[in-house]
């Protein structure tokens, strides 16, 4: 009504007031749950309007009244719930409804589930889809807003504000009233997010424009989606009284007179679309699930006809017979096009929606390979922790899933990848190679490229040079067909050649000269001796320009002009040391802000002279200037010497042009920009463990990897050395690489104490750093050795060091923790006493304002717990409510303290008996956690880890089974199979197992963890012992009538769940055939815990899935017993070959 048919809002809300009590009046209802009004009624209504504002009939707006606002609505395709499709009321290249109607566009927007029908809307191609309303996963579409932004305007576009318009919260509490059967509800969606809570993407908004105070509005009306429903109308008039009194308060009368100010002046904060564009779009792309960054194919892509048509053919659709996965080669010499016709072709299978799935993998070496698989791990699972576990994650996924996709390996190199392939079984790829592969494909499957046909080659020069791309032009063009030859017809020459002569506007004939020129002084370099003479075309473009940057910049030195030619050479001398695809713009901010923290650019300036990086980090008024940056990549990417994503926040570069660009650095005597680029890059890694701090670590490893190989050159200072170690060590670590860690960490303790010779902070520091690395791959003695030095170290500084005490109270209690799991509970209670009585030293003995203070309590409270191998009893409950009351008043019931406390309470309701009211405190806390840090963050998985507890007590087995593997599974991919942590939750898991009769998989768990504790902690810990003890019961029910015995169990587990779940039980028979033989196929990660045989055995010991669930069916009685027995009995007979009745 506003955008598209130019409403005032007055006017628009009487026509809502007039649909509303037509559309759903009592005389509008049907007879049915699924759509409860007639759709017929509400397309009639606006059919109406439409005629009678007499704007046209398309959504799309007629050219001779198209106005600047452009707007655009969504609606849900109920085949894709995961992808949202956009009417626009402006012209959008690729859109597949530009001939909607404005009613259906109306219609399908308001399609609400169980109100209104889905309606059906054609294409452009003729292809119909069911819509209904997108508040089906969009309520709040603010991040297709950013997007949309993003595709229609310049990046550079000034930005006034964003203002988002809700309909009204629904309030949500973690009271502790709620009913039981609410509680079970809660329970058995705990893994399941089937939620979409609108305030997630404000928040998300907020978090982005963080940094541009007075940009971003949000309005809602409290409780107002609550107390009104979509087709109570008769409510409206509550409605605008709500929202009236909500826009008089003081808060949001000064937004709005504030956004007022701001339209009428068009006053800015110094926001432009470029800066909220690119987070939003990758948000975009993760609900897509499709692997960033992956780059675009050019905009002058001409030819290949030939080869995109193979492909098409070779990728067409399946028979019934092709069951295997499909794998075609594109091959040819190095910028000849691989990758831009991969580029293309994914992008037309998109297009035309070929496949479900495009996913891109950077195949240069293992390093890019497996950040590659990263990317397309936190897309497909959003909430991957990105650690040396995502490649087999994403490759067990590919094996299993439905959906048919397609992988591109781009830039292979000779040896086979086979390690890093998705299974054979599914699924399509692609490959790019400069090399000769066709041994391993079928001759259909096979094409080579290299240079490419002289007209096309002609038309790609004309494209290129001047944005002429008409065929019939080019027999009058010899001048170009002489550049196109002598350039070899490759492209990668024929695009750069193209480039520069629409920057220097140059003609045809001058650049045949030139280059001639040129590739003479060329074979005059050592460098370029034995190479191929299409490289050598390569060379001597990238050289041409090169020169006429340096040109540009010794002439214009003080104009912009000379600026962006300065900031392209920084550039180039700066990337060409790390890896060529995907340098981030965001590592050149980040070192600049530690940079400018440290005063480093006094100490140890990037470099000296025009090509210094330090004009690259220059600060103003503590906020980085991008200008020079920017300026710089603009102008490489317009001589086509780098390409950059479509918000210039990633940049790539060809490989023979990297490799090329950085011979050049070091040919004109410029190797010292290797040690500055490696400079900058080491600044930018941060210590911080925030979540955006930890993704960009990932994002980084490829170009770490690849400077360290380019730059052999250190800093001579070893403190700064050192300090580089420390950064380093915190990324390998988490991407898995604890060797590299640990030799960092060594190297910066070395370093240290060579300049200290004494104990300082700094080397203490690394020693924590240390512990950190051992804690985090199990080594705990080492750990707590490391510890144990550091604490000494620390005790040995001044005392009334603030800052130095608070570390060492807590490296005291992580110590603590290390021997709590080396089973010394008593020098671990020793540890936390000192704790307690050094915070209350320091906050004062009834102090409860300090969440340290809280913590070290109630762990001390815990260790005691466990140590006189007691449970908790009235005491210790009424002990951890007083906390939680104390956390709760002074630091808020939402606090951390709060939740520690609160978690206490539950584990003492838990042990006194009380598991109701435990599982209930426990889901009060999950849902917390969930929603301030993810359900994947550890400390929800946690609770988690309690939850399945709580249930197991109550012999839950079977919804304690769901929660123990979730909470394993989370556990061996972010730790490891032999961590500790691992090995506990495989316990739990084991015992589920057994309470469900599942005696030889519990058995077969149990002695592969036993043994794997006993290795690491010795025979005598007090877990080896219940590993011990638990497998010998295990051992001692499988030898038994395992038949009867798991009946039973099932039995019991089964009546525990009805009785807690009751009219929410799911049926029996689900229940069973959940947990039969296909327990091991893939739900669980591989590893080799179970061999085959093992395997075999499990699958053995189990009986027929569908016989033994009609049996279940039956009452038990004991003639069916017996019957189940004797059956046992005849099978393990047959079995062993026994045939003599009295040993039978």
């Amino acid at each position: 009504m506003l955008g598209r048919l130019k409403m005032s809002t007055e006017e628009a809300l009487q026509e809502y007031d007039r649909f509303a009590h037509k559309i759903f009046s009592t005389s509008n209802r049907k007879i049915a749950l699924s759509d409860r009004f007639k759709a017929s009624t509400l397309q009639e209504a606006i059919e109406d309007l439409v005629a009678r504002r007499g704007k046209g009939q398309l959504m799309s707006e007629p050219k001779e009244i198209a106005s600047d606002c452009k707007t655009f609505v969504c609606a849900m395709p109920t085949r894709d719930l995961a992808d949202p499709r956009r009417f626009r009321s402006y012209e959008v290249e690729g859109d597949r409804f530009k001939s909607c109607k404005i009613w259906e566009a109306a219609r399908a927007t308001s399609a609400a589930p169980t109100f209104f029908k889905a309606i059906t809307i054609q294409d452009e191609a003729g292809i119909a889809e069911d819509f209904v309303d997108a508040a089906m996963g969009y309520n709040n579409p603010v991040e297709w807003l950013i997007s949309e932004a993003g595709s229609a305007f310049n990046r550079s576009r000034k930005l006034g504000c964003v203002v988002s318009i809700g309909t009204g919260t629904k309030p949500k509490s973690m009271e502790r009233s709620l009913s039981g059967a609410k509680n079970i509800a809660r329970v058995l969606k705990l893994m399941k997010d089937i939620t979409t809570d609108c305030e997630r993407s404000h928040r998300a908004m907020e978090k982005l424009l963080q940094d541009f105070p007075g940009t971003y509005f949000r309005f809602n009306v409290p409780s107002a989606a609550e107390e009104v429903g979509l087709d109570e109308w008769k409510k409206l008039g509550s409605l605008k009284e709500m929202t009236s009194e909500y826009l008089e308060k003081a808060e949001q009368a000064e937004k709005v007179a504030e956004i007022g100010d701001m339209l009428a002046t068009k006053a800015g904060k110094g926001l432009n679309v470029g800066h909220i564009c690119y987070p939003s779009k990758a948000q975009v792309v993760a609900s897509l699930r499709r692997a960033q960054p992956r780059g675009l194919s050019s905009p002058f892509f001409t030819g290949r006809g030939r080869v995109l048509q193979q492909m098409r053919q070779y990728f067409g659709s399946r028979n019934d017979h092709q069951t295997r996965a499909r794998e075609f080669l594109v091959y040819g010499m190095g910028g000849s096009g691989k990758t831009q016709v991969a580029l293309k072709f994914t992008e037309e299978m998109e297009e035309e929606d070929r496949f479900d799935l495009v996913f891109w993998i950077d195949a240069t070496n293992e390093v890019t390979i497996k950040q590659s698989y990263k990317s397309v791990a936190s897309t497909v699972f959003p909430d991957d922790p990105g650690d040396g576990k995502s490649m087999p994650r994403v490759l067990d996924w590919l094996s299993e899933t439905v959906e048919d996709w397609l992988m591109v390996f781009d830039n292979c190199g000779a040896e086979p990848l086979t390690s890093s392939l998705p299974s054979r079984r599914k699924g399509n790829i692609l490959y790019t190679s400069r090399y000769d592969l066709r041994a391993r494909f079928t001759s259909d499957a096979v094409a080579n490229i290299n240079e490419m046909e002289l007209d096309d080659a002609i038309l790609l020069l004309l494209k290129t040079s001047s944005g002429w791309d008409s065929p019939e032009i080019l027999g009058g063009h010899e001048a170009a067909k002489s550049v196109a030859v002598a350039l070899g017809r490759l492209p990668l020459a024929l695009d750069q050649a193209g480039a520069y002569m629409r920057e220097k506007q140059c003609s045809f004939e001058d650049y045949f000269r030139l280059y001639w020129k040129q590739k003479d002084t060329i074979l005059q370099n050592p460098l370029v001796k034995g190479a191929v003479a299409e490289n050598l075309a390569v060379y001597a473009t990238f050289d041409i320009s090169f020169e006429a940057l340096e040109e540009r910049f010794k002439e214009q030195r003080h104009s912009q002009d000379g600026l962006a030619a300065r900031g392209a050479l920084q550039i180039l001398s700066m990337i060409c040391y790390y890896h060529n695809h995907n340098v981030l713009r965001e590592t050149v901010g980040r070192a600049a802000r530690t940079r400018h923290k440290t005063d480093r650019g006094i100490h140890y300036p990037l470099g000296n002279g025009d090509f210094s990086l330090e004009h690259l980090v220059e600060m103003e008024e503590g906020v980085w200037n991008p200008t020079n940056f920017d300026l710089g990549r603009d102008l490489l990417a317009s001589y086509s010497l780098i390409k950059m994503d479509t918000h210039g926040e990633y940049i790539s570069m060809h490989i023979l042009l990297h490799s090329w660009a950085r011979s050049k650095m070091e040919q004109l005597s410029k190797s010292t920009t290797g040690g500055s680029a490696r400079a900058l890059l080491f600044d930018s890694i941060p210590f911080s463990r925030a979540q955006k701090d930890f993704i960009y670590r990932r994002k980084l490893a490829p170009h770490v990897d690849a400077c360290e190989e380019y730059v052999k050159l250190k800093n001579p200072d070893d403190l700064l050395e050192s300090e580089y170690d420390g950064r380093l060590a915190v990324l390998k670590k988490e991407a898995g690489m604890f060797d590299a860690a640990e030799a960092h960490l060594e190297s910066a303790i070395a370093k240290r104490r060579e300049v200290y010779g004494a104990d300082t902070v700094p080397i203490i520091s690394a020693i924590e750093g240390l512990a950190d690395v051992y804690e985090a791959q199990g080594r705990y003695a080492d750990a707590a050795d490391k510890l144990y030095e550091a604490i000494e170290r620390r005790g040995g500084l001044p005392k009334d060091d603030q800052r130095n005490l608070t570390k060492l109270i807590r490296d005291k209690e992580d110590l603590a923790g290390v021997l709590i799991l080396l089973d010394q509970r008593e020098a671990a209670t020793q540890l936390l006493e000192e704790v307690v009585t050094a915070r209350e030293k320091m906050y004062g003995p009834n102090s409860m304002d300090s969440w340290g203070l809280i913590a070290s309590r109630e762990s001390l409270q815990r260790t005691r717990s466990r140590q006189s191998d007691r449970y908790l009893d009235k005491e210790d409950l009424e002990a951890s409510i007083e906390i939680l009351g104390h956390a709760e008043r002074l630091c808020g019931s939402d606090s951390t303290a709060a939740m520690s406390a609160r978690r206490s309470v539950a584990l003492a309701l838990a042990q006194a008996g009380r598991y109701r009211e435990a599982e209930k405190l426990y889901m009060e806390i999950y849902e917390h956690f969930k929603e301030l840090r993810g359900e994947s963050d550890p400390y929800s998985y946690a609770i988690v880890h309690c939850l399945a507890g709580v249930l197991q007590d109550q012999g839950r087995h079977l919804e304690a089974e769901t929660l123990f593997r979730s909470y394993f599974v989370f556990k061996y991919q972010t730790l490891g199979k032999r961590h500790f942590d691992t090995l506990g939750a495989l316990i739990g898991l084991a015992m589920s197992f057994t309470h469900q009769g599942r005696f030889m998989e519990s058995e077969l768990l149990m002695q592969k963890v036993h043994d794997y504790l006993e290795a690491q902690f010795g025979s005598t810990h007090v877990l080896v012992e219940e590993a011990k003890s638990f497998l010998n019961q295990a051992a001692r029910a499988h030898g038994m009538c395992q038949e009867l015995l798991r009946r039973k169990c099932t039995e019991a587990a089964l009546a525990a769940s009805r009785a807690a779940l009751g009219d929410l039980m799911p049926p029996d028979i689900d229940m069973i055939m959940a947990i039969m033989p296909q327990t091991f196929s893939g739900e669980l990660p591989e590893w080799d815990f179970l061999t085959p045989r093992d395997i075999q055995r499990i699958q053995e010991s189990i009986p027929d899935p569908v016989l033994f669930c009609s049996q279940l069916q039956e009452p038990l009685t004991e003639e069916l017993e017996m019957e189940i027995l004797e059956k046992w009995l005849k099978s393990k007979a047959e079995q062993l070959k026994l045939n003599d009745p009295e040993t039978t």
